[in-house]
């Protein structure tokens, strides 16, 4: 009899390891796939993503069974973000920060949503905080110089000099790139030239 059960109780092993592989799957292909760029406007009047309720009640159920996991707050809070409710994410971010105010993703996560949420001002703080704990961050410099660029009235000033310590701290990284197109755009620069053809 127990040797019976036992190949049954293997399989029900290897069941659920399954089916908490392909849960931490679908998590992760959300986040992936609803990072949306908070600053590009595709003319289309904002955008609109369609989840199963059951996404967004996972990773509400792992937040809430890990009040200590900052990184499970944040999971959570870039989700909703993602899905248009900032309202709701806040507190979220607050949460995560609480347990982990060093961490300079968390912080910038927090401070695109409420760029992209129109919060101008607390985002310049969260982008500011950001690059204190990380100044080498080119992101951090690339997305405070997109927030300034939004504003209205423009910064550009400001703008300008977080594009050129974008591009000075990594030249070859796609957001120094998009740092370069911005500089051309506000004719503070000239656009890169093209390689002359090698004549054979």
């Amino acid at each position: 009899m127990e040797s019976i059960l036992r190949p049954k109780g293997r399989y029900q092993l290897i069941f659920v390891i399954m089916a908490v592989l392909m849960i931490c799957s679908l998590l992760a292909g959300v986040v992936g796939t609803v990072v949306l760029d908070a600053f590009e406007d595709d003319g289309g009047g904002g955008n609109t993503i369609e989840v199963d309720a059951s996404v967004e009640d996972a990773f509400r159920a792992t937040a809430e069974a890990n009040p200590d996991d900052p990184g499970a707050a944040i999971a959570y809070a870039n989700y909703l973000a993602n899905m248009g409710n900032l309202t709701e994410a806040i507190p979220w971010y607050e949460r995560a920060l609480g347990g982990a105010p060093e961490n300079a993703v968390y912080r910038l996560d927090f401070a695109r949503s409420l760029a992209g949420g129109g919060m101008h001002g607390d985002a310049e703080f969260q982008f500011e905080r950001a690059i204190e704990l990380n100044p080498a961050d080119p992101q951090a410099h690339f997305y405070l110089g997109e927030l300034y660029y939004s504003m209205d009235p423009r910064r550009t000033i400001d703008a300008i000099d977080q594009y050129e310590q974008t591009i000075s701290l990594d030249s070859e990284s796609f957001v120094a790139q998009r740092a370069q197109e911005r500089l051309v755009e506000l004719g503070a620069a000239t656009p890169e030239a093209s390689p002359s053809p090698v004549a054979g």
